[in-house]
């Protein structure tokens, strides 16, 4: 049985990692620590845990623990576990500064430890499947990558954290870009990155927009990305993977769908139009979003048994722990078209008068 403490009580613990927990076999969650001590113990008569605080460092007797705390708290707290001897599962990102990743992976590392960060989309089929098109070039070889994903912000908030620069490191960009980023750089392996040029309309706070443009430099050539992020846009939402003989397109969150166009078959019809794929199972149907909590817990408890790298293992999400901290440190004010609507106006009536 693997013990574990439940760091933090935030939406995505409640409604996303609790409820995996109680789905498998092997572990249970012995403590869960949150400073709204109410908001804890309410939790904990519900999953049935016996031990209640609101100080990471009373935990005591578990064999791992899964953080789930503003941003700018898994650094220290990562670093507090590990050299408890305490395997880690801690939510994207890892942490905020690269300097702080490379020295909790390297922590980890040297005490045996495993150290795992929740990018859960990682263990979506459609994830899988994008890798290993691009690995055979299925379609030839990547020439370009087009990235959207943006909605109007609606997660259910249990502190103002995420609105705090300090506190989550940015905005937009450093929280949905860590999964989206994450997943079209763990579709290179070992691949450089190259970043040309980022813009975000952070002058006031924490970013609720930004586009970067970058290289990935893969396998003797180079990959022209684009990527669109927002908090306050209903954007496209998918990538768009272009090859030398044709191109795919998967949703940005969804598990198991997607359209492919190969140019090869013009050869055979005239007109050449999407092709969809389906990747859920054919006998139970769609997997829902919670169920890849519950892949992505199995995994970590897996390689706490067995000393393999789980999917998610901390060392791989250094490539865009990096890209991240590049992109705010190169940061373009972006030019948004209500903004420059709104100056145009003003110079008009300027000229009237």
């Amino acid at each position: 049985m693997i013990r574990i403490g439940l760091i933090g009580c935030g939406a995505a613990m409640q409604q996303l990692h609790l409820p995996a927990i109680t789905q498998l076999p092997g572990i249970k969650a012995t403590w869960i620590v949150d400073v709204e001590m109410e908001r804890a113990a309410v939790l904990a008569r519900k999953y049935d845990i016996p031990n209640v605080t609101d100080d990471y460092t009373q935990v005591t007797d578990v064999d791992a623990v899964l953080i789930g705390t503003p941003h700018y708290l898994h650094a220290p707290m990562t670093d507090f576990f590990l050299d408890c001897g305490v395997h880690v599962l801690c939510e994207k990102p890892l942490a905020i500064k690269i300097s702080d990743a490379e020295r909790l992976v390297t922590k980890a590392r040297d005490r045996n430890l495993i150290l795992a960060v929740g990018v859960f989309r990682r263990y979506y089929p459609i994830s899988s499947f994008l890798r290993h098109a691009i690995e055979i070039e299925w379609l030839g070889s990547v020439e370009r990558v087009d990235i959207e994903e943006g909605a109007s912000y609606k997660w259910d908030l249990q502190t103002h954290s995420m609105m705090e620069r300090r506190k989550a490191g940015g905005g937009v960009l450093i929280d949905t870009g860590s999964h989206t980023l994450d997943r079209l750089l763990w579709w290179f392996p070992k691949s450089e990155v190259m970043l040309d040029s980022y813009h975000d309309n952070s002058e006031c706070g924490v970013e609720t927009d930004c586009e970067i443009r970058f290289y990935v430099l893969w396998k003797g050539h180079q990959i022209y990305v684009r990527a669109e992020l927002s908090r306050t846009r209903t954007l496209r939402n998918t990538f768009q993977i272009f090859m030398s003989s044709g191109m795919i397109e998967v949703p940005a969150n969804i598990p198991d769908r997607g359209w492919f166009l190969d140019h090869r078959l013009s050869k055979l019809a005239e007109d050449i139009k999407p092709l969809s794929f389906d990747l859920s199972d054919q006998i139970n149907g769609r997997t829902t979003i919670q169920s890849y909590f519950r892949y992505q817990l199995r995994d970590f408890c897996a390689a706490i048994k067995t000393g393999k790298e789980p999917l998610n293992a901390g060392s791989t999400v250094i490539p865009v722990v990096l890209l991240i901290e590049s992109c705010y440190a190169k940061r373009q004010i972006l030019q948004e078209p209500w903004v420059n609507f709104g100056m145009d106006r003003i110079l008009l009536n300027t000229k009237e008068a």
